[in-house]
């Protein structure tokens, strides 16, 4: 039986305890306006979204890591 690609790249990756959310009708994502893929919302502690972000992205930089702390600093 061959395996998602998903769970094969969590396994490659070793991810464990991120749970998986899919949305194969784009039901969510119409709601969301995601016009394409890949794409980054945050959403605050309320379920607000503070931050969206269209394209790929480093998440390894250096500003990608100012940003994030500073969402996070944020009120």
């Amino acid at each position: 039986m061959n395996q998602p690609r998903w769970q094969i790249f969590f396994k490659d990756i070793g991810v464990t305890n991120l749970p998986l959310y899919r949305d194969p009708k784009q039901v969510f994502a119409r709601k969301m306006g995601i016009l394409g893929l890949p794409a980054t919302i945050v959403i605050n502690r309320d379920g607000a979204e503070i931050a969206r972000l269209r394209g790929d992205a480093n998440w390894h930089s250096q500003s990608a890591l100012a940003i994030m702390r500073a969402l996070i600093a944020a009120p």
